[in-house]
C-alpha cells in the first residue's frame, strides 16, 4: 500500500502533505525495524513473521 493508503486507513487526516509525510516516516522507521517492507519504493507491505505483539527486544520467548 502506498503511505496515503495506510494513513487514510488508520484515520489520519491526509489534506495536508504534512500528515501524509509524518506517516511515512513512521513505516520507513518500521522497514528499518524489518516490521514492514518497502518495495518498489514508496510501497510498504506487513513483512512475513511480523507480529503487532513483537517489540524487537530480546526472543526468548520465540526460542523457549
Amino acid at each position: 500500500m502506498r503511505a496515503r493508503e495506510i494513513a487514510t486507513a488508520i484515520g489520519e487526516d491526509v489534506s495536508t502533505p504534512a500528515r501524509v509525510e509524518t506517516t511515512r516516516g513512521r513505516l520507513k522507521k518500521l522497514a528499518e525495524e524489518g516490521h514492514v517492507i518497502e518495495g518498489p519504493v514508496g510501497w510498504f507491505a506487513i513483512a512475513a513473521g511480523s507480529t503487532t505483539a513483537d517489540s524487537g527486544e530480546g526472543t526468548a520467548a520465540a526460542e523457549g
